[in-house]
């Protein structure tokens, strides 16, 4: 699908996004937010891999998701929430 780049949370600060990137997260809501604060209008994918524990107000798709989700977010033919 492309480039892939794993960032643990405690480096998020140094992220480096192009404006093309799409940026996924695995973790809870905290993280979608934290990532936001270093994005420039990149979309991302909030993933939580534990809704039995996290609610993830801000991470509607599962781990699961990823295989049918990932080519539509790509492609830019997946509805987005500002």
């Amino acid at each position: 699908m492309g480039r892939v780049q794993t960032v643990d949370r405690g480096f998020s600060a140094q992220l480096r996004v192009r404006a093309g990137d799409t940026v996924v997260t695995l973790g809870q809501d905290g993280l979608v937010a934290n990532t936001l604060k270093y994005l420039d209008g990149q979309p991302v994918v909030g993933v939580n891999p534990d809704p039995a524990r996290w609610d993830g107000r801000l991470l509607p798709f599962q781990v699961g998701d990823l295989a049918k989700l990932m080519p539509e977010v790509l492609r830019r033919q997946r509805a987005t929430r500002a």
